[in-house]
């Protein structure tokens, strides 16, 4: 199966990002090992993110929050798939918007989610969910 050059682009994007975020180039091959030992999981990702689409605004602020139980590279290239499937949206992991995506993650592990007043939920299956929270 022939890969697109922006499928090609998101792999080394997600592998250098990893290795400038942790400064660990053998963790950085690690994780690009992980995520090529099963050739397909980049698309994986891409499919899974891509449900999201039909429950968020056309553009706008994202928060994306990783489950607890991902490692810190599995985080990053999680990360780098939902901003590349999800652009024109701003995906961001450290600002509270008023759409939240949770990849696995429980309310509980996040603290600002679990105080917020939820307006929509939309369980996507899989443990991934988009929860519109109230801004105000």
């Amino acid at each position: 199966m022939t890969r697109s050059v922006a499928y090609w682009t998101l792999i080394a994007a997600c592998v250098l990002s990893t290795a400038w975020t942790t400064g660990s180039f053998p963790s950085l091959s690690s994780a690009f090992e992980t995520y090529l030992s099963d050739a397909d999981s980049i698309s994986k990702l891409e499919r899974r993110f891509g449900r999201t689409t039909a429950c968020l605004p056309a553009e706008g602020m994202i928060t994306y929050v990783p489950g607890a139980a991902f490692n810190h590279d599995e985080k990053g290239v999680r990360f780098r798939v939902a901003q590349y499937t999800l652009a024109p949206r701003v995906i961001s992991d450290d600002r509270p918007a008023e759409w939240v995506i949770c990849d696995s993650c429980s309310r509980a592990s996040v603290q600002w989610l679990a105080a917020s007043r939820i307006v929509e939920r939309y369980d996507l299956g899989s443990g991934l969910s988009v929860i519109r929270r109230d801004s105000r």
